[in-house]
């Protein structure tokens, strides 16, 4: 197997204009692609790359105005490394601090100089000297010797910093070249994947440390390289058949494939393929003069390039109705730092996460604009079981927004919590954070758990309406005035979940889809539903199925004081409706039911269409 650096690295910014005029006109990069993000369209999202060699790594950022400023921590990239030839590292310290970057000399474990800095949003660099090296491709406005030769590599903060050793070692082809005692566990490794570009890894070993808040100046995304689709699924086979460690299914990234897994301590890692390339959809010669969308997009580009913040040089540009060139960029991005890069006025928080009063991450995704609907998740899953409704509600002129629960998908995972009463905190933590308002609560399966004790525990000042999708309320386990699934039956999940997760979670599929009963989806839909099983830690698998089975809800069923939908199927296998849906639409003054004729428990995939309707005319209602 060869060995593979980097393919890409992305941050999160608060300024197009800081970016381009730091990137280009003081490090000397070239944009190479104007596009925006495909789950944001408002926000651009910027390439740059050190010369034209296709095969060095690219740095990408993600522009959301009005972001607030990250918090460092464990399981996170802490430094972008960029290299230049020996003796240029006095010349780029006098440069940096002359742009207000803060240059502070360090070194590698293996005793090579490197000069640390800030950007203007705080992502946080790096310059190595690498001796015998002779300078990178030339620059406008820096002296040829000093120029930067490429990408380096990243430096990370993991919990396991051996454990991921081992991983890159085994998966992509890196070797240790050096390691350095720090005091703390596991100490700094320096790793390489021979003369890949982008192939040195930093690997700090941070332990308990706690973890670090996506903001402005986050390195978001770390993405290893891949030469085509076919390597890529051979490393993905390696990462689960060697490691246990479950990836994504390929997501189509426009100018490449990528698929993301998290490595033991909880990272985020992608790989993603060589092609097609960013000369998809622009000539070489051509990269980064004008806006590029995906087809999907390209009907909205008048709507979108109106509302993107214009880069610098581009506004005199746009007035006059021509396309500027990369060299007019460069020129006009010499923009007085104390002017227009200060940390931007705060607005609407577009940061992915937020943080608990206990140290949690929960992720979010937060799509359209309009009145607020809070989705809530169901076991084993996450947000994205939500992407119908996500979808359906966003276009139609709706604020959707869905959570991962902690313990799952893309939050944080940590070893308690996993009680009602705290996870309807987390949600208060949520809707506090984002200041959501006049919300209507939507919960499925577990999740009816957690909009119920929401409303129990803060009340529905800032709730309008609520919705109960195949609920675990009012109460779902026996106990000796209801009849419902009895200990035993728990304890065989749970049991079976620790003997072989994946099977059991693979084996419940047809039982949650009603598949076994004649309900029909496809394949795919099984395999993503696995997966996105499988992010979720073991723990909080085992712990939530114990929240569901013993938490009664009846006394919360008297708190709820707003207009209520009650949907569940007469076919539900997995939450029988006589025990739970029916008896919550008695229990909830003035509640709406509806049931689903033969309806397996996931009717948010099997009965999308009718569920997004049903909830339309009752939010409208």
């Amino acid at each position: 197997m060869a060995s593979r650096g980097l393919h890409h690295l992305t941050a999160i910014v608060g300024s197009a204009a800081c970016t381009v005029d730091f990137y280009t006109r003081v490090l000397g990069l070239g944009l190479v692609k104007r596009t925006v993000s495909f789950a944001d369209p408002g926000s651009h999202h910027l390439y740059f790359r050190v010369g034209i060699d296709r095969a060095e790594p690219l740095l990408t950022f993600l522009v959301w105005t009005g972001v607030a400023p990250c918090r460092r921590g464990c399981g996170e990239a802490e430094r972008i490394l960029f290299w230049t030839g020996a003796g240029a590292l006095d010349w780029w310290r006098d440069r940096l601090a002359g742009e207000g970057a803060d240059p502070e000399t360090a070194s590698l474990p293996d005793g090579t100089p490197v000069l640390h800095f800030d950007d203007p949003d705080g992502v946080p660099g790096g310059i190595v000297a690498l001796p015998g090296s002779a300078a990178g491709p030339p620059a406008p406005g820096i002296p040829a010797q000093h120029a930067l030769g490429g990408v380096l590599g990243v430096a990370l903060a993991v919990r396991d910093a051996a454990g991921l050793v081992a991983l890159l070692h085994d998966v992509l082809a890196h070797d240790v070249l050096a390691l350095r005692d720090t005091g703390c566990r596991d100490g700094l490794f320096q790793l390489s994947a021979a003369d890949a570009p982008g192939g040195t890894v930093l690997l700090r070993g941070a332990g308990r440390a706690p973890r670090g808040r996506q903001g402005r100046g986050t390195i978001a995304r770390v993405a290893f390289r891949a030469a085509d689709a076919g390597e890529q699924d051979a490393m993905v086979r390696r990462l689960r058949a060697r490691h246990g460690i479950p990836a994504t299914d390929p997501r189509d990234d426009h100018y490449y494939r990528t698929v993301s897994f998290r490595e033991p301590g909880g990272l985020l890692l992608d790989i993603a393929t060589e092609g097609p390339g960013l000369t998809r959809d622009e000539a070489e010669g051509a990269l980064g003069r004008s806006l590029r969308l995906p087809p999907h997009l390209e009907e909205r580009r008048r709507e979108i390039a109106a509302i993107l913040p214009p880069l610098p040089g581009e506004a005199a540009a746009r007035a006059a109705g021509i396309r500027t060139s990369r060299a007019a960029i460069v020129q006009s991005a010499r923009l007085p730092r104390s002017l227009s890069c200060a940390p931007p006025t705060m607005g609407k928080q577009d940061m992915t996460t937020i943080t608990t009063k206990d140290g949690t991450e929960i992720y979010y995704k937060d799509w359209g604009t309009g009145r607020p609907i809070l989705f809530s998740h169901g076991w084993p899953l996450s947000a994205d079981m939500w992407d119908a409704q996500m979808l359906f509600f966003a276009e139609a002129g709706y604020r959707a927004v869905a959570f991962d629960r902690r313990g799952f998908g893309r939050s944080g995972q940590p070893w308690g919590g996993y009680d009602y009463d705290t996870m309807a905190d987390d949600i208060a933590a949520l809707v506090d954070a984002l200041g959501l308002r006049d919300i209507v609560l939507v919960g499925f399966s577990m999740g009816g758990g957690d909009v119920t004790r929401y409303i129990a525990r803060h009340g529905s000042g800032r709730v309008a309406k609520l919705a109960l999708i195949s609920a675990v309320t009012p109460i779902f386990g026996k106990t000796a005035d209801h009849d419902g699934p009895d200990k035993a039956f728990f304890d065989g999940l749970r049991a079976g979940i620790v003997k072989d997760r994946a099977q059991f979670l693979d084996d419940f599929n047809p039982i949650f889809y009603g598949t076994n009963k004649g309900t029909t989806v496809s394949q795919g839909v099984f395999k993503q539903t696995l997966q996105i099983a499988l992010m979720a830690s073991i723990k909080a698998t085992v712990a939530c199925a114990t929240a569901f089975a013993e938490t009664d809800f009846r006394p919360d069923m008297l708190k709820i004081d707003v207009p209520t939908l009650v949907v569940h199927g007469d076919a539900d296998q997995v939450v029988p409706f006589e025990s739970t849906g029916k008896l919550a639409a008695e229990m909830i003054r003035g509640a709406t039911l509806k049931v689903y004729p033969g309806a397996p428990h996931a009717t948010a995939t099997t009965h999308a269409g009718r569920l997004n309707a049903d909830l339309l005319a009752f939010i409208e209602g």
